[in-house]
């Protein structure tokens, strides 16, 4: 069996287990997955039944290419995720995107009916800065910033740490010495990238993971730290908001019939969280802390005063 034929069935069953990983089904048997493959556009070998060998095999490397665990209880006789298979941001990422591929796949016949948002910057440097940072060794890159007046810059014996993917665009997180401070490049602005023979014992430290679950955005420019922030949405916004919350630490505060109050705790906001909230218009209102308010009305008088006039043809 080719490769591929291979990564479709993992693909596949991982998808169907997860699907079946509730309170209420509590899994799917053996017998129910192999009747699902058997009917499956995916499967090259539809009229024979998988070995229950074959599929043993399949569930080690489900469990090791998305770092989950697989249980099949003796009382259920039904195979599940043990625990929140998407326990991680990262792990959501990966099986997300293995489910929308096999989906896609098992949709041929309606690909030009599903539109994607396109993620230029994963194209072409994604790859090599995952092989990096899981060999751990520096990389050299170019790149180009958007601010920049002096053209493309060179970045030497760089230590990969953390990628983020955020707006539709990939950040890589490096360091130079231990002790630096984080710095940050967008994919998209690489103009080159070589993956060097130069071991690095750098990691990303507790103090930068802890960091970045509290930031708002992905810039680390321009931060300010509360200790809680509250948003009052508007209209049908509470609905997004709750099915597609602004920060892991989002939570209800009070709920009325005309709108919703929002809290985040223990966060760090940027000016990529005051654009995110200028894109909801009037949907969304800072009621606290008032310093962020304060900006939000400034960054709003200054919209209003580039309408003011007709523009300039």
């Amino acid at each position: 069996m080719k490769k591929g034929e291979i990564l479709n069935r993992l693909m596949f069953f991982a998808n169907a287990i997860a699907k079946k990983s509730n309170d209420i089904e509590q899994g799917i048997t053996f017998y129910d997955l192999n009747a699902l493959w058997m009917k499956s556009s995916l499967n090259p070998n539809s009229d024979e039944p998988m070995s229950k060998r074959a599929f043993w095999n399949d569930l080690e490397a489900i469990q090791e290419l998305f770092g989950i665990n697989i249980e099949c209880p003796k009382e259920t006789n039904k195979y599940r995720f043990d625990g929140d298979p998407f326990g991680t941001a990262a792990q959501r990422w990966l099986l997300n995107n293995f489910t929308l591929t096999n989906a896609l796949k098992e949709s041929r016949k309606i690909k030009d009916r599903i539109i994607i948002d396109d993620v230029p910057s994963a194209q072409e440097w994604l790859a090599p800065i995952l092989d990096a940072i899981q060999m751990e060794v520096k990389v050299d890159f170019t790149y180009l910033s958007f601010k920049s007046k002096t053209g493309a810059k060179t970045e030497k014996d760089v230590s990969p740490l953390l990628l983020k993917l955020y707006g539709g665009r990939w950040y890589l997180y490096w360091r130079r010495e231990a002790g630096d401070d984080l710095h940050i490049c967008s994919l998209d602005r690489m103009k080159s990238l070589t993956i060097t023979e130069e071991k690095t014992n750098l990691k990303p430290s507790d103090e930068d993971y802890d960091h970045l679950s509290k930031l708002l955005g992905y810039s680390m420019k321009k931060e300010f730290p509360y200790k809680r922030l509250v948003i009052r949405a508007y209209c049908d916004e509470p609905q997004f908001l709750r099915t597609l919350p602004l920060h892991q630490s989002q939570y209800e505060l009070e709920v009325t019939p005309d709108y919703t109050d929002f809290a985040y705790c223990d966060v760090i906001s940027n000016t990529d969280f005051l654009l995110k909230l200028l894109s909801l218009g009037s949907l969304v209102e800072v009621i606290e802390p008032k310093g962020l308010r304060s900006a939000m009305k400034i960054m709003i008088q200054r919209m209003a005063n580039v309408y003011a006039e007709p523009s300039k043809k």
